[in-house]
């Protein structure tokens, strides 16, 4: 852009004296650079179910216009972060289309993992031109739902060959609860059945010579009964990355009653054991 500007110079030709007013003119020039893109619209994202101990995949949609044309948008720049409670998730790719000659449209991959916080997440879409001119909006939001999910490491434990009397007996392995879901689980409760006798049924070995521990080197312990749903003292399965979510229960026997004949004990002529958490 030229700007023509005439310049008046007053010339004295002597002391306390004014000449005549002389006239120069000169050119002033002005270059307009650029004009900064714009994110003109976000598609609404529709609120997000987590998937059990995997990610979600979903899209977010935006476009951008340039009046300097848009090949002077840097599709390289395109960015979406989603924030909620002070956790930043930034998409793990973008692509983009041209739709005129203007303006381009951008897509997002964004992945969310099954733990996170249920409830409103920001969006904040950026992008920047060949220039470095910045546009981002930060107006849009969505909704992640609420899972409830548990994952058990196991469906059967062994205490393997006892004898009469013996006590304090561990079994062959923890029951380890995993929370897979997005829902705090404060409370955890054991259902427990008598073990009855496989060969003869008419033997058999009261719940109540079980206890339910957090760790395998204490003592004590809760001690189940039959039909009887059992909470269990201190634990809880809270949401978060593993190992975080995770929860053992140790379940020993006490000490192995009298009275019994040598044969195997288990939950087949009974009912199988439960776990509840709420």
């Amino acid at each position: 852009m030229l700007l023509a500007l005439t310049a008046l110079f007053l010339v004295p030709s002597a002391p306390d004296a004014l000449a005549a007013v002389t006239n120069i003119t000169f050119t002033v020039h002005l270059t307009v650079g650029n004009y900064p893109p714009t994110i003109d619209w976000i598609v609404t994202v529709p609120a997000q179910d987590p998937t059990e101990a995997a990610n979600t995949t979903f899209y977010v949609w935006y476009n951008v216009s340039d009046p300097d044309g848009a090949g002077t948008i840097n599709n390289n720049t395109a960015e979406v972060v989603i924030n909620r409670s002070g956790v930043s998730l930034t998409a793990i790719s973008c692509s983009n289309a041209t739709i005129n000659g203007t303006m381009q449209t951008i897509n997002c991959t964004m992945e969310i993992e099954y733990y996170r916080n249920a409830g409103g997440w920001d969006i904040n879409v950026s992008i920047r031109d060949i220039s470095s001119a910045f546009a981002n909006d930060t107006s849009n939001s969505f909704t992640y739902n609420m899972l409830s999910a548990l994952w058990m490491n196991t469906t059967a434990i062994s205490f393997g060959s006892v004898n009469i009397g013996q006590t304090n007996v561990a079994p062959n392995s923890s029951l380890v609860l995993n929370n897979t879901g997005n829902v705090d689980f404060t409370e955890v409760n054991i259902t427990a059945y008598d073990l009855v006798g496989f060969t003869n049924p008419s033997y058999s070995i009261a719940a109540d010579n079980f206890t339910v521990r957090l760790n395998a080197s204490t003592l004590g312990g809760d001690v189940l009964d039959n039909v009887t749903n059992t909470t269990v003292t201190g634990a809880t399965v809270p949401h978060g990355a593993p190992p975080a979510s995770n929860e053992s229960l140790w379940i020993y026997i006490n000490q192995v009653p009298g009275g019994l004949i040598s044969q195997d004990y288990n939950t087949t002529n009974s009912l199988d054991w439960w776990v509840l958490v709420g």
